[in-house]
């Protein structure tokens, strides 16, 4: 209550993709944590309720299903994309073609960005056992690969929105076959502190940088 009273040295958790570049500024009075690509938060929420935050951007995963003592708003959606990842400086087409006789033959790797929490780590997991279920025949769970000009090393994808791609290294294709999944960024304090002056200014100017 001190911190939000005086609107001093208060204590925003962002994700590191939405700190990358042209990322959430902080108003005056708020502070971030640091930008680290191999560091995630795995349960902001715990530390919000332990009063260790003040505020944190949440992903759809992170948020419990007890959410009365929870203010939660939403700020923006945006797609989850089947993302092919070109570390060997491929063409487009050379990339789907390889991508596509990877996924057949069972020769694909999910590429778990560091920045992502557990918790999404887990979901990008379920969403790429579901991919080589419905794309692979039983046979290829059972028979080594066939010879090929792609055979050698597993082939990268991962499950990137726009920005989550923007804060990895690698160049990057989005496979536009897939539908993609919803990710939606929420801003979530305390409902007993919501109409505090501090977190309606942390509000409004989420809402002006990256709210809808």
């Amino acid at each position: 209550m001190a911190r939000l009273k005086r609107r001093l040295r208060l204590r925003l958790q962002a994700p590191f993709w939405l700190q990358n570049k042209q990322g959430v500024v902080p108003p005056e009075g708020w502070t971030m944590n640091p930008q680290i690509a191999a560091l995630s938060c795995t349960d902001p929420v715990t530390l919000l309720r332990e009063h260790v935050l003040d505020a944190c951007l949440a992903t759809p995963t992170q948020i419990p299903d007890d959410r009365d003592d929870l203010f939660i708003l939403e700020l923006h959606n945006r797609p989850i994309d089947l993302t092919v990842l070109n570390r060997n400086n491929q063409s487009e087409s050379d990339l789907a073609d390889r991508f596509q006789w990877s996924l057949e033959n069972g020769n694909l790797e999910l590429k778990l960005m560091p920045f992502l929490p557990a918790s999404c780590r887990e979901r990008s997991q379920e969403w790429f056992e579901a991919l080589l279920s419905i794309n692979q025949p039983e046979r290829h769970k059972t028979l080594a690969l066939r010879p090929s000009r792609h055979s050698g090393e597993s082939f990268l994808m991962a499950y990137l929105t726009p920005e989550m791609r923007i804060a990895q290294p690698l160049p990057w294709q989005v496979d536009q076959n897939f539908e993609p999944y919803t990710y939606t960024e929420h801003l979530v304090v305390l409902a007993q502190h919501a109409n505090e002056p501090a977190v309606l200014a942390l509000l409004e100017s989420l809402q002006q940088q990256i709210g809808q």
